[in-house]
């Protein structure tokens, strides 16, 4: 689900709060939005290692070889283990 569909969504669940007075309504957009911002989280934690991987071409395959911590940083590494 895209960005402007999630957001479409969210939109369209707090219509329909306000339109019946359900709350269960307005919890459910509160978790779509919810997880949007978690999702986004992760993508940047993440990025830095899904850019580095165009580097990587072990010659002993993927499970074998050690990556290269020169791509990272201290801190790529804490985002990734607090998104976790």
């Amino acid at each position: 689900m895209t960005h402007e569909k999630s957001a479409d969504l969210v939109r369209r669940l707090r219509d329909q709060q306000t339109k019946f007075m359900t709350p269960i309504l307005g919890q459910a957009a509160d978790t779509i939005t919810a997880l949007i911002a978690e999702n986004e989280r992760l993508r940047v934690a993440l990025k830095p290692f899904a850019e580095a991987e165009q580097y990587c071409d072990p010659e002993f395959g993927n499970d074998y070889a050690p990556s290269w911590a020169e791509f990272f940083t201290l801190g790529d590494f804490r985002r990734a283990h607090t998104s976790a």
